[in-house]
């Protein structure tokens, strides 16, 4: 079509066009669009193409099986339920070098955590399919374990068994009596960690019974100590605490529970509460455990929840070889007075001697537990205090105890204090007032109810010069959840300055409400001379008793 004369001026003007240049006007957008469509197909043809080339640059290839492996270790729990399970195969979907990095990371593979089932809905030959499909599963699950320890727990899915309440109902079947975990642990690959929950002690006493046969009576092929389960190196044993289950452990050591338990050098135990294992909760002769000296004396790792009164002290007596301890006292008071009572008195003439402990931790405690032990080879400690635990200065007074009785104060190396309270209950300070440590390395102070530290007693001006000499070697300085304040870090800062041996150190602050000044505010508080020697850190504030990924997925009632 040959354009109008005008069509130039149309162009360039706003004259409306004619009759006679609609139509050539319309082809030509008709021909521009065609045009415009085919170039932006074109230009999609070859984003499509350059995107292909930057993913071939991607610094995600690049990055090593080992690495990816990392981040999959940290995505996911340490111990892994079915659901967990189900979140590996789907990334090992995603690609080839995925399910690689994930083969070759072999954490991943090296702990399970089976739940109580529920076959008692289906037929018989349908529960003999599903627990052998069941029990294969979990043994190629741990074939790509190789060689590394593997870990395998077992939860219950309630704190009442209805088998063993009240003398028992035969129709019911004890959760314990697991016929997968039964084979796992006659049958399956050696393991490094087996951890049981149960309702009661009739529980566990039933799950023996399956693994072990009866007393009189053994499994032959159980008692073979290449077994699972009698080649454990640590067994962990949980008790719900439960109004529906009485403690029954006979008083006769032969015939404890505890007496069949295999040769670990390991042993985790969470007791129910007392007041509701026992019906009379305040008689001390039922809480013998009777747990065989000779099982107390292999380990070399305890991890005790307890609130069965002063014969704690009476069981770490026979724990020599201990070089780790975890007492979780549930917030009791279960260390009283030597005037009080008559076991207390026992072990204050007489100490409790763990002469190569080196790690000792207390959750939810009474400092004076302190008061009863002797550790000369410890070289760390955490304490934990329970709620409504006496103030910052008669901790400090316990500590100095333990430090001078022991003999620590050239040898512990990392110190970490939990629940703290103000000396003075109408400020927010903490009069911090250690022996000279002189080889402490960390020190981590955890408390939401202080907004200041002050290393030093007040208005004693006689110990001036002592306190500077307190932590010549500290490196970390760790105050957490700290309340908001305008004092934060100033009186910290000025001591660390001021210490006989001036070094460098690494202070860590979060707040438990929130930060109240940023990482570059509280490095200004340093003068420039020391700005090398000292650096800050703020961090998100967070339950220092949770213990991250790493925790097991353990039901507590």
């Amino acid at each position: 079509m040959v354009p109008p004369r005008s069509i130039a001026a149309l162009l360039a003007t706003n004259t409306p066009p004619t009759a006679l240049d609609i139509p050539f006007i319309q082809s030509q957008v008709d021909e521009l669009t065609l045009k415009i469509s085919a170039l932006l197909d074109a230009a999609r043809k070859l984003e499509e193409q350059r995107t292909k080339y930057r993913a071939v640059l991607s610094a995600v290839r690049r990055v090593p099986a080992e690495i990816l492996g990392e981040i999959f270790s940290m995505l996911l729990p340490l111990d892994l339920a079915p659901a967990d399970r189900t979140a590996v195969m789907r990334l090992g979907l995603v690609c080839r070098d995925w399910r690689i990095a994930l083969l070759g990371t072999l954490s991943v593979w090296s702990g399970l955590v089976l739940d109580a089932c529920s076959c008692s809905r289906y037929g018989p030959h349908d529960v003999a399919v599903a627990h052998n499909d069941n029990y294969d599963g979990m043994i190629q699950w741990f074939s790509n374990a190789r060689g590394s320890p593997k870990r395998f727990s077992y939860l219950v899915s309630s704190q009442l068994c209805y088998a063993h309440r009240e003398g028992g109902n035969a129709l019911y079947r004890c959760e314990a009596d697991h016929p997968t975990v039964t084979r796992l642990l006659k049958q399956g690959p050696q393991l490094d960690q087996f951890t049981l929950q149960v309702a009661g002690p009739d529980c566990f006493r039933r799950w023996l019974h399956c693994v072990e046969g009866s007393p009189n009576t053994p499994d032959p092929a159980s008692s073979n100590a290449n077994t699972p389960w009698q080649s454990l190196r640590s067994f962990e044993l949980l008790f719900i605490s439960s109004e529906f289950h009485i403690w029954t452990n006979p008083r006769d050591p032969e015939s404890s529970i505890f007496a069949r338990l295999p040769p670990i050098t390991s042993f985790r135990l969470d007791l129910p509460a007392r007041i509701s294992a026992f019906e009379d909760e305040d008689d001390p002769s039922v809480r013998h455990l009777n747990i065989p000296s000779s099982s107390l004396e292999r380990l070399t790792s305890l991890h005790l929840k307890w609130d069965w009164g002063v014969r704690l002290l009476d069981l770490l007596a026979q724990c020599a070889n201990l070089e780790l301890c975890t007492i979780d006292l549930d917030s009791s008071t279960v260390v009283l007075e030597a005037d009080a009572d008559p076991e207390a008195a026992k072990w204050s003439a007489s100490l409790v001697s763990l002469p190569l402990l080196r790690e000792f931790r207390l959750h939810r405690g009474c400092i004076e537990l302190l008061d009863y032990l002797e550790m000369p080879a410890l070289r760390s400690m955490e304490l934990e205090l329970a709620v409504g635990e006496l103030r910052t200065g008669h901790v400090t007074i316990c500590i100095t105890r333990l430090v001078e009785r022991c003999g620590l104060s050239t040898t512990l190396q990392y110190l970490r204090v939990c629940g703290l309270r103000p000396d003075v209950v109408t400020t927010n300070v903490a009069f911090v007032y250690l022996p000279i440590l002189s080889a402490l390395q960390v020190l981590e102070l955890d408390s939401p109810r202080i907004e200041v530290y002050q290393f030093g007693l007040p208005d004693l001006h006689q110990a001036r010069f002592r306190e500077y000499h307190m932590l010549p070697v500290l490196r970390h300085l760790r105050l957490l959840n700290l309340i908001r304040s305008e004092w934060t870090l100033s009186s910290e800062i000025l001591y660390l300055m001021k210490r006989i041996r001036y070094q460098s150190c690494s202070i860590t602050v979060s707040y438990s409400d929130g930060p109240a000044f940023s990482e570059e505010q509280l490095q200004s508080l340093v003068p420039a001379p020391n700005s090398q020697l000292l650096s800050v850190h703020v961090v998100p504030s967070f339950d220092s008793t949770d213990k991250g990924r790493k925790s097991k997925p353990v039901r507590r009632a």
